[in-house]
């Protein structure tokens, strides 16, 4: 071989991955959609030093590149301006992170307190990171994950009221498969390629739930039930992840309940087929009554 062959080869740059230091103050929000992402971001954003980022707008196009480097140089702009007290884009209302974007996902300026320069940044966004799960854990080993799963029924109840994606079990135009690897995209072509929405749902959500599973020894799970009956062991839990001396005071009760409506307005042939669907995956999360 010559000399200017060598020379001309291509050598593949290493893949884009931070160090457990350099990615330890990043909080990643995510879970099954309606199950409480944005309840669990609105009570974190109350906690000292810790700011979120309920879906940041830039997020589709930051997630297109899949060493996630963009994402990371976005990143560090949102810490820049949030320690120097400038203002930036946010889901909030009177400077605190919304908690349920189908009531009010309007963006506003946010400006979080921070008094220490390590303070925490966490990002939401239920689609696109539960996609990524691994991807996201391997550039950022040192990042907190946090998951938040619903029973069944009761998400899948909210999808019907809610946004036009879930309520129609939308596939091929979602996140969840824009940001899907060559395994993901194969389930589901199939799964949108079943013509009623009631099986696409309750598809949908066994498939988001199947995800969940295949990374659990990674990341905090918290049943959406467990978290508005009691928030603060959960909160907590997180919160010392990156604060081990600190504990938190207190939490202002919450109103949002499971709405028995949403469970109530499905028809039998529904229930029948999420139980089909989705028992498997629900009982390993501890729903055991489909």
């Amino acid at each position: 071989m010559s000399t200017r062959h060598v020379m001309s080869q291509q050598h593949p740059s290493p893949p884009f991955t931070l160090t457990v230091q350099e990615s330890e103050r990043m909080l990643f929000i995510t879970g099954i959609p309606r199950s409480g992402t944005s309840l669990l971001a609105h009570l974190l954003d109350h906690l000292p030093n810790l700011a979120i980022l309920n879906e940041p707008r830039e997020l589709p196009f930051l997630f297109e590149t899949p060493s996630l480097e963009g994402f990371f140089s976005s990143y560090k702009t949102w810490r820049t301006k949030i320690a120097n007290g400038e203002a930036i884009e946010n889901q909030c209302v009177d400077n605190m992170v919304v908690s349920d974007t189908w009531n009010d996902g309007e963006r506003r300026l946010y400006r979080p307190l921070v008094t220490r320069e390590d303070f925490v940044l966490g990002t939401k966004n239920p689609l696109a990171y539960l996609t990524q799960l691994m991807t996201i854990r391997r550039v950022f080993p040192g990042a907190k994950i946090v998951i938040l799963v619903r029973h069944p029924y009761y998400t899948i109840g909210s999808w019907k009221k809610t946004f036009s994606h879930l309520r129609h079990a939308t596939i091929l135009n979602s996140a969840v498969f824009k940001f899907a690897d060559e395994r993901q995209r194969a389930i589901l072509l199939k799964l949108a390629a079943v013509a009623d929405e009631s099986t696409r749902r309750a598809g949908l959500w066994n498939y988001l739930a199947t995800e969940i599973i295949m990374c659990a020894d990674f990341d905090t799970i918290i049943r959406y039930e467990d978290l508005i009956v009691d928030p603060l062991p959960h909160l907590q839990r997180i919160y010392q992840q990156f604060f081990p001396d600190q504990m938190i005071g207190s939490v202002k009760p919450l109103v949002s309940r499971n709405n028995e409506e949403e469970r109530c307005a499905m028809s039998i042939e529904e229930k029948k087929c999420i139980e089909s669907m989705c028992a498997a995956s629900a009982a390993w999360f501890g729903y055991h009554d489909l």
